[in-house]
């Protein structure tokens, strides 16, 4: 009985939210926590985040759709922002982060398992003191 409870449960979590985004994203950071602790980044470096067209991405065209394009970046930011170590010091000084401007230049179209990288790399950095 528990196990179909579970199995409700999990159901409900996947139909009201978007699970997998989730779960990109913790394995983004974990992923990102790791090679911070091989080697950190410097602030200004490029960092780059790689991924896979699933069937979760396919739009009716067949190719990965343009939205799922800025979803990935929101993990390279992740990715960014935990590698160089950003997010633990703007954490530690109280503040927070927002993403100003963002380009995408979209050169051709992704198919289904096609790999694939994200660069991201911060162009300006303020950290300003509101109080």
């Amino acid at each position: 009985m528990a196990a179909i409870w579970l199995n409700v449960i999990l159901l409900v979590l996947f139909a009201l939210f978007d699970v997998w985004y989730f779960v990109n994203g913790f394995v983004t950071w974990a992923v990102a926590r790791i090679q911070k602790t091989i080697k950190r980044k410097g602030v200004l470096e490029e960092v780059v985040t790689y991924g896979l067209v699933t069937t979760t991405d396919m739009d009716f065209m067949c190719h990965k759709n343009n939205a799922r394009f800025t979803r990935k970046c929101d993990f390279g930011r992740f990715q960014l922002y935990e590698s160089t170590g950003l997010w633990d010091n703007v954490v530690k000084l109280g503040g927070s982060m927002v993403l100003g401007a963002s380009t995408i230049r979209f050169r051709r179209s992704l198919q289904f398992l096609e790999p694939f990288r994200v660069r991201s790399k911060a162009r300006i950095v303020n950290i300003v003191n509101l109080s």
